[in-house]
């Protein structure tokens, strides 16, 4: 029977592998969420922006951010994908062999 996955109170320790998969996550989740603000300020430049500063163009800075935010989502996701993907085959299964019968 497998044990439910408890989570470490603040303060508490958590096992190496624990820690290493929680900072892949919180890497993910910024990754993506750096990603989806350039998207989005890029577009608020691009088509929300009326006013025309001098020897700046905020209509062209807006489609290169955006274009920066949609590369970095798609290498952030491709990048998951293959890190998830190798994961399965890293798992360890524990065997237990008793030497004389449970009681």
């Amino acid at each position: 029977m497998r044990e439910a996955h408890i989570s470490p109170l603040p303060g508490e320790a958590c096992s190496g592998h624990q820690r290493e998969r929680k900072a892949e996550e919180v890497a993910f989740t910024v990754t993506v969420g750096g990603s989806i603000a350039l998207i989005v300020i890029g577009a608020i430049l691009r088509f929300g922006v009326t006013w025309q500063p001098a020897h700046v163009d905020l209509q062209v800075i807006g489609v290169i951010l955006m274009i920066a935010g949609v590369a970095g989502l798609i290498i952030s996701i491709v990048f998951s994908a293959t890190r998830r993907r190798g994961r399965a085959s890293a798992e360890v299964y524990e065997e237990r062999r008793y030497t004389e019968p449970p009681a």
